[in-house]
């Protein structure tokens, strides 16, 4: 059933062909999908060809109790040299002790909802194998707040 292109979909417009683009080119438009317990936060810039991609992965264990053993089994995991992250990765410790994880990724806009969904997606199952490595060392979803700081 063809349709009169463009069409508003939330913060995004859809062209003849199925293309996304940011609604108002002057401001960023995004949406967030839950990946293993986790809110990822997806937004398309007002320009430019990458998307930003944002994480709470975890919460470093405190020290009171039995925590203590997994909070330094969390920070080394952390400090270890081979666990280099793709270099468009920054990973940062907030003052909550919570792991945040920010990411870019190239993508020439307007794209059509499955490439963008698809990079996405890559995107998760590349991270996959580090979430594996911080929940086994104690730093999991479970208790924490799943928002952006600021």
């Amino acid at each position: 059933m063809p349709f009169d292109a463009p069409i508003r979909l939330g913060p995004f417009t859809v062209d003849a062909v199925g293309r996304l683009a940011p609604r108002d080119p002057a401001q960023a438009a995004g949406f967030t999908v839950r990946f293993r317990g986790r809110l990822v936060q997806v937004g398309l810039p007002p320009a430019g060809r990458a998307l930003s991609v944002r994480a709470v992965l975890g919460r470093v264990p405190s020290t009171a109790g039995e925590g203590a053993a997994r909070r330094a089994t969390a920070l080394a995991l952390l400090a270890r040299p081979d666990a280099a992250l793709p270099p468009d990765w920054r990973l940062h410790l907030l003052a909550d002790h919570r792991l945040a994880l920010e990411a870019s990724l190239e993508l020439a806009l307007p794209a059509g909802v499955a490439t963008l969904v698809g990079t996405v997606a890559l995107l998760l199952l590349e991270l996959a194998p580090y979430l594996d490595e911080l929940e086994e060392a104690g730093l999991d979803a479970a208790g924490i707040v799943n928002t952006w700081p600021g």
